[in-house]
């Protein structure tokens, strides 16, 4: 029988563009970053310009701090910096092992159909409903 969901395993398209390839690293640097920040913190005071400017958090103040904790195995720690950060640490921790099998078997996951346009916008609106909680709790944490 055939599958005929909304994913299919394909290999890369001749002459694409390896995303997986180039997210991946993407990913793994950013988390060299996170893992070498305590290192470098000290040279960098503050980095948001939201929080200088009006002496509240924006959405993703703490997600440094964040990423540098779930990097030394402190998912605890990480969660209470900001929990929106940890949990797309943790998300793209999964990416990375998912693009390296990808690229080694040459197999990539790809949508056979697009999402209808009720579809998009509840993702939409899930997404800023998602980043509004996550201020709210920086905002009611003090952070």
């Amino acid at each position: 029988m055939k599958y005929s969901g909304p994913f299919r395993l394909a290999p890369l398209a001749p002459r694409g563009l390896d995303h997986e390839l180039i997210w991946g690293a993407l990913c793994l640097a950013a988390f060299a970053t996170a893992w070498s920040f305590p290192y470098w913190k000290p040279f960098f005071p503050s980095s948001c310009l939201f929080r200088l400017a009006t002496g509240c958090p924006c959405p993703l103040c703490g997600g440094t701090h964040a990423a540098a904790a779930l990097a030394h195995g402190a998912w605890g720690e990480a969660w209470r910096f900001n929990p929106l950060a940890a949990a797309g640490a943790a998300g793209a921790g999964v990416y990375v092992a998912y693009a390296a099998m990808a690229v080694l078997a040459n197999r990539r996951v790809r949508a056979t159909r697009p999402l209808g346009r009720a579809a998009g916008w509840a993702m939409r609106f899930a997404t800023g409903a998602v980043v509004a909680a996550n201020w709210l709790y920086l905002l009611l944490a003090g952070r």
